[in-house]
């Protein structure tokens, strides 16, 4: 056994035992208003994150899937150099998906793979409740499709297998949080914007109908407000998840103290675009002795920010890797 691999079960045996798995998707009945059917009444998914296996878009578009970063310019911080190995996804980072999912096959069972934040999807019924949840049912090379996000909201969650009938008809849309979201997120205290405007232009992120729509014409009375458009651009999404794939990757592999993540998650953003939202976790300690953080990708408020990774540096004094300056 190498001293990758041995490293990587290291930590793969702490996340498992440390972290804590949450399938459920969260439903909220709501009622949907359409410009074009007043009287249908629907039930519509509201903001909520669904947690995944992990603690913690886009408008550049024509990048290849195994080639995210493109061009690697400096980081904002000068001190630190980033490796452009850790924003380009390679074996060993779908080896830490791999191994993540066989130590937690015994609770899901086999195919089942930790979902990414990037392939978060809104899936909104007639007759039944919403979901708010990830189009995961592939394997993590494979890039996210629109049957992808179509199958999962017709017969892929909860929400869709309570329906009497699953929808004959999905239309894919793009979903944008409003203003008064964005504020109330900032508000809350939560989290605090570094970069980036709240009341610019956001990536978005998919919603899927279960009916025939042009997207621009619904109005949904959600809980969070959010409004639709027909623009949504997959190949951006997909940008997106690869990085996310490759921050991951890399925050698993090495233990990085918060600074370092910090400095991966502005370059991250750099990659992304303006159009992302860099913020800070209030949350999170950036001063825990002896813990590694990593960069997330939130994909339905387009923000990037730093949380921690269950890997604690006492137990594995070498996996750190970043380089420094000079």
């Amino acid at each position: 056994m190498s001293n990758l691999d041995t490293r990587l079960r290291e930590t793969f045996d702490r996340v498992a035992e440390s972290t804590k798995v949450n399938r459920r998707v969260d439903e909220i009945v709501t009622v949907r208003r359409s410009r074009t059917m007043p009287k249908l009444v629907a039930g519509v998914a509201a903001f909520a994150a669904v947690v995944a296996f992990f603690v913690f878009p886009i408008l550049l578009s024509g990048t290849p899937d195994d080639d995210v970063a493109g061009e690697i310019a400096a980081p904002a911080d000068a001190g630190l150099t980033i490796d452009p190995s850790w924003l380009t996804v390679d074996d060993d980072d779908l080896a830490i998906f791999v191994a993540l999912a066989d130590s937690a096959a015994e609770a899901h069972g086999a195919g089942w793979r930790p979902s990414l934040r990037t392939e978060a999807v809104w899936c909104l019924h007639e007759g039944g409740p919403g979901a708010d949840t990830r189009a995961s049912d592939f394997p993590i090379q494979e890039s996210l499709t629109v049957e992808a996000l179509t199958t999962t909201c017709a017969t892929g969650n909860d929400s869709a297998r309570n329906l009497e009938t699953p929808p004959e008809t999905l239309t894919v849309c793009r979903g944008v949080f409003a203003e008064s979201a964005y504020a109330e997120w900032v508000e809350s205290g939560e989290y605090r914007v570094i970069a980036g405007d709240i009341d610019g232009i956001h990536p978005g992120f998919p919603v899927v109908l279960g009916w025939q729509s042009d997207c621009l014409s619904e109005v949904l009375d959600t809980t969070v407000e959010v409004a639709l458009t027909d623009d949504l651009a997959l190949d951006q999404i997909n940008h997106a998840r690869q990085l996310e794939i490759a921050v991951t990757g890399a925050s698993h592999i090495n233990c990085f103290d918060y600074q370092e993540a910090s400095a991966l998650a502005d370059e991250a953003r750099r990659i992304l675009g303006t159009n992302w939202l860099r913020v800070e976790f209030t949350a999170v300690d950036p001063n825990l002795a002896g813990y590694c953080y990593q960069p997330t990708l939130d994909l339905q408020f387009g923000a990037i920010y730093v949380t921690g990774v269950d890997q604690p540096i006492a137990e594995n004094p070498d996996t750190s890797t970043t380089l420094p300056s000079g």
